[in-house]
C-alpha cells in the first residue's frame, strides 16, 4: 500500500514539474531544473485553486486533478529524464553519500511513524475536507461546521489530497509519501541555493549538514508537519535569488517560488516579505533603475497575484486566529513584563544539543564572517535570516498561550523553516575564511544577463 501511495504520490510530483516547465517555458533536463518547475508549478497549482474553489465548489479538486494529468500526459512527448553529473571527488562523492543516508533514514522513518497533532488535526484534517468537499470552503468537518484551521494555507494538504483523489479513497498513512518527495525537494533547493557563492564540495558539505540536524530530519519532519515544506521554498527562492539567470519576467521562476511561500504556513507571509525587500533591494542597486522596474515588472504582478489571492481569502473567510492578539493595552503591558523572557526561553530552543548540535552558535559566528567579509547579496542573506528569527521570536510577545509552552512547543519548528539559508551562510563563510572568492564577483553581475555555463561539477 506504501509502495504505490509512493508511486502515485511521484507521478503527482512528474505531474506538477509538467505544469512548471509548461509555465515557465522550458524543458527540464537536469535534476535541479526538475525540483525547480516541481515546486513552480505546486504554487500556480494552489494559485489557482482558489478561484477555481469558488467556480466550482464541489469539482474544483477533480478538475484540478485532471487537468495536472494531461498536462503530465502532454509533457511525455518531450520527456528529459534527469541528470546527475557529478565530478568524481572523494569529498564531494563523500558528502553525497551521507545525503543519501539520511533520505533513506527520513524515508523509512516517514513511512514507519504516524501523524504528530498539527500533522494530523491541522494538515491531514484539511486534506480530508478538501477530498471531501471537492473544493476549499469555510466548512471544516460537517455541514455547518467551520474552524479557524479552514483559513489555513493549502499548498501541502491539496498535494496530499490530489493523491487520495488519485488512490480512489482517503486513507491517513497513504498521504505520508509526499514528505520524502519535499524532503528531497528540500536537499536539491540547498544545494542549488549554495552552489552559486561555493564550490560543488562545500555545497555537498553545507547540505550535509543540514540533512544531518536532527530538528530537519526526524520528530516534526516525519510527523506530518509542513515546517519542513516551508524550508523547501525558502531554499528554492534563495537559489532564485543568487542565481539570476535572464528570465525576469512573469515567466521567471523567482515570483512563483517566491509566491509559493504564503502558502504553505500563516509565517509564509513574513518569510516573502523579507525575501521581496532582498530582492528589491538588489534591483535597486541596479541601474538603470527604470529599465529594471519594466523589467522585473511581471515578476512583481505575479507576487502581487498570490499576496492577494491569500490575503483576500483569509478576509472572505472571516475566521481570525485567537492564538495571538489583539493588540490592546493588556497585550503589550504582558509584552514588556516579558521582555527579556522571550528571548530567553527561544535561545534555550535554538541552542538546545539535542536538536541542533551547535548548528546556530555556528551561524551567528558564520553571520559575523559574511557581515564583515561578503558582497552585498551575501549580507542581505544574513540580515535576512536574522529579521525572520527577531520576527518569530516577536509574535511570543503577544501569544494568547502560556508563553513557556508555545514557545516550547513552536519555536524550533519556525527554526526550521530557515535552516537552509542559514546553512548557505555557514557555506559562504567557510570559502571566505579560506579566501576561495572565485564565484564573488558573479554574485555582483546584472542577473538579468546570461550567466557563463556552469561547470561539470555541478548537479546541472
Amino acid at each position: 500500500m506504501i509502495a504505490a501511495s509512493f508511486l502515485v504520490a511521484l507521478i503527482l510530483a512528474y505531474c506538477f514539474a509538467a505544469s512548471g516547465d509548461l509555465l515557465i517555458g522550458r524543458r527540464s533536463g537536469s535534476l535541479i531544473e526538475w525540483n525547480q518547475s516541481f515546486l513552480v508549478g505546486a504554487s500556480a497549482t494552489a494559485l489557482g485553486f482558489v478561484p477555481l474553489s469558488l467556480l466550482l465548489p464541489h469539482h474544483a479538486l477533480v478538475v484540478t486533478a485532471t487537468a495536472l494529468i494531461l498536462i503530465g500526459l502532454l509533457r511525455l512527448r518531450t520527456l528529459r529524464w534527469p541528470r546527475l553529473e557529478v565530478k568524481p571527488d572523494r569529498w564531494s562523492m563523500a558528502f553525497l553519500a551521507l545525503i543519501v543516508m539520511a533520505l533513506v533514514q527520513f524515508s523509512i522513518q516517514n513511512s514507519r511513524l504516524s501523524y504528530f497533532w498539527d500533522g494530523y488535526q491541522i494538515w491531514a484534517t484539511k486534506a480530508l475536507v478538501m477530498h471531501q468537499n471537492g473544493a476549499l470552503g469555510k466548512e471544516w468537518l460537517g455541514s455547518g461546521a467551520f474552524e479557524r484551521l479552514a483559513a489555513y494555507p493549502h499548498l501541502v494538504p491539496l498535494y496530499e489530497a490530489l493523491l487520495a483523489k488519485l488512490e480512489g479513497g482517503f486513507d491517513w498513512e497513504a498521504l505520508k509519501p509526499i514528505f520524502a518527495y519535499f524532503y528531497l525537494s528540500m536537499l536539491v533547493s540547498t544545494f542549488h541555493a549554495t552552489r552559486p557563492v561555493v564550490s560543488p564540495r562545500i555545497a555537498f558539505a553545507v547540505t550535509a549538514l543540514l540533512a544531518l540536524l536532527p530538528a530537519v530530519s526526524t520528530r516534526f519532519a516525519v510527523g506530518g508537519y509542513v515546517d519542513m515544506p516551508q524550508s523547501v521554498f525558502v531554499a528554492a527562492t534563495l537559489a532564485a535569488l543568487l542565481e539570476g539567470g535572464h528570465r525576469t519576467g512573469w515567466r521567471a521562476p523567482l515570483p512563483w517560488l517566491l509566491g509559493g511561500l504564503v502558502f504553505i504556513k500563516n509565517e509564509g507571509l513574513v518569510l516573502a516579505l523579507v525575501a521581496s525587500g532582498i530582492g528589491l533591494t538588489g534591483m535597486m542597486a541596479l541601474r538603470p533603475r527604470r529599465e529594471q522596474w519594466h523589467r522585473h515588472g511581471g515578476a512583481i504582478a505575479v507576487v502581487t497575484a498570490f499576496l492577494a489571492v491569500r490575503t483576500l481569502w483569509k478576509a472572505w473567510l472571516q475566521m481570525p486566529d485567537p492564538t495571538y492578539g489583539p493588540f490592546d493595552r493588556s497585550h503589550w503591558e504582558r509584552a514588556y513584563q516579558n521582555l527579556l523572557t522571550v528571548p530567553e526561553l527561544c535561545a534555550r530552543e535554538m541552542f538546545s544539543v539535542a536538536e541542533w548540535s551547535v548548528f546556530w552558535p555556528v551561524f551567528f559566528l558564520a553571520a559575523l564572517v559574511v557581515l564583515l567579509a561578503g558582497n552585498w547579496r551575501e549580507r542581505g542573506i544574513v540580515l535576512g535570516v536574522l529579521a525572520v528569527i527577531g520576527a518569530y521570536m516577536s509574535i511570543f510577545y503577544f501569544t494568547n498561550w502560556d508563553i513557556a509552552l508555545h514557545i516550547s512547543q513552536a519555536f524550533s519548528r519556525l527554526l526550521t523553516q530557515i535552516a537552509p539559508a542559514a546553512a548557505v551562510v555557514m557555506g559562504v563563510a567557510f570559502a571566505r575564511l579560506r579566501g576561495d572568492a572565485r564565484n564573488a564577483q558573479r554574485l555582483m553581475r546584472d542577473p538579468a544577463r546570461p550567466q557563463s555555463k556552469r561547470p561539470a561539477t555541478s548537479l546541472q
